[in-house]
């Protein structure tokens, strides 16, 4: 009965977050990713929080055909309060062994590939730097199971919050320990660590890069694929980029 009610209190929380950000969601080919089953959803960029995860969620209208299950590290789940509100909203940790439960029930995890590496690479010129190169365990995971990738994209995620990041390697060192970057950020009327700026989203789903199922992928198989994904990120965010305000915005794939 609790759960029932903690879940209803999540829909109602989502459902107004969504409100607040005026999320426009396109999906190129419905018909088709509708179809494919269970995917791995590679959604970009991180940003300083990957707010746009939520955006999937079957309580939205998320994608059709599919379940979506938001992935976010394993130290959310390790703060009282925080782990109960990821949890009402269904979000899992970010590793295999969650992801791989998810695929299995048939349920569709949504990441950031990128990860908190990739909050360490922002800056607040006109450059949008996606951490990816050597970003392969959500290529493995996919071609262990047969299920195809869904390249994804949010703009306007920057406009969400002010920052200031160290850049020191020893910020780097423990962002990888702790599965966070210690940084400031300032949210709504400059607050610090305050919710987000009001702005609008737009999340484009591109097309679904189906892939055999390999027990032991091999690197050229990993590589194979990831290089299809990056081209067809790249693809969403150049088609894209003017008409949501990051014409001048340069993507880098590093």
């Amino acid at each position: 009965m609790f759960l029932q009610i903690a879940y209803r209190v999540g829909e109602w929380m989502l459902k107004h977050i969504n409100i607040f950000f005026k999320n426009r969601f396109i999906v190129e080919n419905i018909d088709e990713v509708a179809s494919t089953g269970p995917a791995i959803i590679a959604l970009e960029p991180h940003d300083v929080l990957p707010l746009s995860i939520f955006a999937f969620n079957s309580c939205l209208g998320g994608l059709k055909g599919h379940k979506c299950l938001g992935c976010v590290t394993s130290a959310c789940f390790s703060v009282p309060i925080m782990k109960h509100v990821y949890t009402w909203v269904n979000a899992i940790s970010v590793d295999k062994k969650s992801m791989t439960k998810a695929l299995k029930l048939g349920h569709s995890p949504v990441l950031c590939p990128g990860g908190v590496q990739e909050v360490t690479l922002m800056t607040n010129d006109s450059e949008c730097i996606l951490f990816l190169k050597s970003r392969l365990g959500f290529v493995k995971l996919a071609l262990q199971h047969g299920v195809p990738i869904l390249p994804a994209f949010t703009f306007g995620l920057r406009n969400s919050f002010d920052f200031w990041i160290p850049k020191s390697k020893l910020a780097k060192t423990i962002a990888r320990k702790i599965g966070f970057l210690p940084m400031l950020f300032f949210g709504m009327f400059g607050i610090p660590f305050a919710p987000s700026k009001p702005c609008s989203y737009t999340t484009v789903v591109g097309k679904p890069i189906k892939v055999p199922k390999i027990d032991e992928p091999t690197e050229e198989d990993l590589l194979k694929y990831h290089a299809i994904f990056l081209e067809e990120i790249t693809r969403i965010y150049e088609l894209y980029k003017k008409e949501n305000g990051m014409g001048h915005v340069t993507l880098r794939i590093a």
